[in-house]
């Protein structure tokens, strides 16, 4: 364990010089066509989760970005982004506070550039939990009108709960993303952004703004003598709609080809909503985020709330 750690330190040296120099975050273009603005296709954002990379999605040569945007059924309809940001096995890189910061700046100058109406956020694992972070700073700097272009969040194996497993992987590990992936019950920042969260979806709902829905996909399969790494409960506590899948919490994310059922599950989703049906159809209106009495009325929320400490209903 003591030549563990020394290697670990330093590798963290090395990496921590190269960091000084480089971005945190990088959003990289996967469709084919640049769509100028006023975009006419949904947006869709991959992120990727703790230690993951561009190989998060790949499965061979297939590749879920990819698979989406050449796909012949929603190709033409979305603008596919992948994010890609530090994290390390031996290093501390950077903290979730850097990655948000320099994640919210190159998003929101993306967003407000191409103007799209309709914007999807992809997330696995803690990639999941940066996109819901990111919700929250939609609606604190733009208000409930510019958060209803985000109609849909797809969570992936992301542990809302946190994880038990996030305590172990410190004691190998100085990354400093998995204090955010601890279990609920001593894991301050998932406590306040669930309980945000739940605040803001359920204002959104009563306050004449389209669904703002969470669709959250679970493993169904142990990953190894890890086992089951997020909980269906952890990772659907939140959801307002919620799918198992039988595969462990690496392959959810790595479709072979388009009939993957998770691959289907997310594009056909996708693709209902870009065409205004079902859970997409209600219309932005003008009063979008004002409460008719000045209050809300609890009878109505659509996303329960729950105790952020024990996460029971």
């Amino acid at each position: 364990m003591k030549a563990i750690r020394l290697c670990g330190l330093t590798l963290s040296l090395l990496i921590s010089s190269t960091l000084a120099q480089a971005e945190v975050v990088r959003v990289v273009h996967e469709s084919r066509d640049t769509c100028s603005a006023p975009c006419r296709k949904a947006a869709v954002v991959f992120i990727h989760g703790l230690m993951g990379s561009k190989e998060t999605w790949q499965n061979g040569t297939s590749f879920w970005p990819n698979l989406l945007a050449t796909d012949p059924d929603i190709g033409n309809k979305v603008d596919v982004y992948r994010v890609d940001f530090d994290s390390y096995l031996f290093a501390p890189g950077p903290s979730i506070v850097d990655v948000l910061e320099e994640l919210q700046e190159q998003l929101d100058s993306l967003f407000e550039r191409n103007q799209y109406s309709k914007i999807f956020l992809v997330g696995h694992s803690l990639g999941g939990n940066i996109a819901r972070a990111y919700l929250l700073h939609i609606k604190a700097k733009y208000g409930h009108r510019v958060l209803s272009r985000f109609p849909v969040t797809y969570t992936l194996g992301t542990p809302m709960l946190g994880s038990s497993l996030a305590p172990i992987a410190l004691f190998a590990s100085q990354n400093q993303h998995l204090r955010v992936l601890l279990p609920i019950k001593v894991n301050d920042f998932q406590q306040l952004l669930n309980l945000t969260l739940v605040d803001i979806m359920n204002k959104h709902h009563q306050t004449f703004c389209p669904q703002m829905s969470l669709f959250s996909a679970y493993e169904m399969q142990p990953m190894g003598i890890a086992g089951i790494v997020v909980s269906k409960e952890s990772a659907t506590i939140y959801s307002t709609s919620a799918r198992g899948f039988k595969k462990n919490h690496s392959t959810l994310v790595k479709p072979l080809n388009r009939s993957d059922l998770a691959y289907k599950w997310v594009a056909d989703s996708m693709s209902t909503c870009i065409d205004g049906k079902d859970y997409c159809s209600r219309p932005i209106l003008p009063d979008c985020g004002r409460f008719p009495d000045g209050w809300p009325n609890p009878q109505f929320e659509v996303v329960p709330r729950l105790s952020t400490i024990s996460g029971t209903r």
